[in-house]
């Protein structure tokens, strides 16, 4: 029996819905769109009473697919979120004496967990035991009915479902399976998390859904071990060094000197829109670009004057230091060379300095940022970023 595991945390003051594989074994046999109804009194209009969308295999893959992209502040979910990095989880699983198992068994597996946000509204989770992926699940928030929704795909390729309801007072989140005719189990989980976010506490157990036998009980514990493969971000990373670079190289001056004011507003009107554009002032690794990268698309597709595809948001801020001086003015007493143009969303022709990227760091989860010293740029690390010349 392969078991994935659901989880909700807690941590930060920041959240997410950050959750774990699922449940049960399941059979790889076709299965049923199951749609959820309203319950007793609840009005069919109603947005709550209305049908969740179920991820399909096909969808599932092509989200987990997906690097890592950072979920934006959600007060509705726990004050908190087990982090986004690897896990090691260990479980124990107790088999009653009516099971097909050895008379009153006990099995303990241990397995890696890889948890990341997809889209800036997806929490993916990968189970793997050594050399193999069993597992992944990827989970999503409804709003309107403060329920989680887990859709789960096993080594096989059978789906299965789950819906969690969340208590940000007790730190717990309880899913409960969503039996179908070719898996008719039952499975209930609830887990508890540290404050901290760094672990969590499980237990559960599986039922026939008939006639309600007992199948199994399990408890479980979860550790963060370390930080995602870098693989997993890297790519939006790259991206976001590649427009820090352009965007550095672009800086005009006004009367010699750095405008603090208009600076963006000076690279736009000033530049090629096929070298510099909107497209390089939106940073990959944030969740909202998707939309504005959207917008972008769809105006091109409709032949829209380049000098129209401006929406003046700007996900770069220049190093305030910078500001009212010329180039040799900012220089002046600097040992090293100085940070010009760092990812950091402070606006349209935002300005800023090391406390606003270490805040931007810890708004979005983010491992790296890209920052630009005049003509080159690379990624960073916070602890990296303390060392620079701002």
């Amino acid at each position: 029996i392969v078991i994935g595991l659901l989880v909700v945390g807690c941590g930060k003051k920041q959240s997410t819905n950050t959750n774990d594989g699922n449940s049960t074994p399941e059979k790889p046999a076709k299965q049923k769109e199951v749609k959820e109804t309203p319950s007793k009194g609840e009005d069919k209009n109603s947005t709550t009473a209305k049908t969740i969308k179920d991820l399909t295999l096909e969808e599932v893959e092509k989200i987990a697919a997906q690097p890592h992209q950072p979920i934006l502040n959600n007060p509705q979910l726990i004050k908190a979120v087990l982090k986004v990095g690897v896990w090691e989880s260990v479980f124990k699983y107790e088999f009653p004496e009516t099971s097909k198992k050895a008379p009153s068994s006990v099995l303990e597996r241990k397995t890696i967990k890889k948890i990341k946000h997809v889209h800036g509204k997806y929490v993916v989770i990968e189970t793997r035991l050594p050399g193999v992926k069993v597992f992944t699940e990827v989970l999503s928030y409804d709003r309107q009915a403060n329920v989680m929704h887990s859709t789960g795909v096993s080594a096989k390729g059978s789906l299965s479902r789950m819906v969690g309801v969340l208590n940000s007072k007790t730190r717990t989140i309880k899913w409960k399976s969503v039996p179908t005719e070719n898996d008719p189990r039952d499975a209930e989980i609830t887990i508890t998390c540290a404050e901290d976010g760094l672990s969590a506490q499980l237990q559960g157990r599986t039922r026939t859904h008939r006639e309600g036998t007992l199948l199994a009980t399990f408890t479980g514990e979860l550790k963060r071990i370390g930080d995602l493969p870098d693989i997993d971000s890297n790519s939006n990373q790259v991206k976001s060094v590649h427009n820090a670079r352009i965007i550095s190289q672009s800086l005009r001056l006004k009367n010699g000197k750095y405008s603090a004011n208009s600076w963006c507003d000076d690279i736009k009107n000033k530049a090629d829109v096929r070298d510099v554009n909107q497209w390089i002032f939106l940073c990959p690794q944030l969740p909202q670009s998707d939309e504005l990268y959207g917008k972008i698309q769809k105006a091109r597709a409709a032949n829209t004057n380049p000098k129209d595809l401006w929406f003046n948001v700007s996900h770069y801020a220049l190093n305030s230091r910078l500001s009212g001086k010329s180039p040799l003015e900012a220089m002046r007493g600097v040992d090293g060379e100085l940070v010009t143009v760092f990812e950091c969303d402070l606006g349209w022709n935002g300005t800023g300095g090391l406390d606003d990227a270490l805040k931007y760091m810890d708004k979005y989860e983010l491992e790296k940022i890209a920052v630009a010293q005049g003509s080159s740029a690379r990624r960073y690390t916070r602890e990296q970023l303390k060392k620079l010349t701002w």
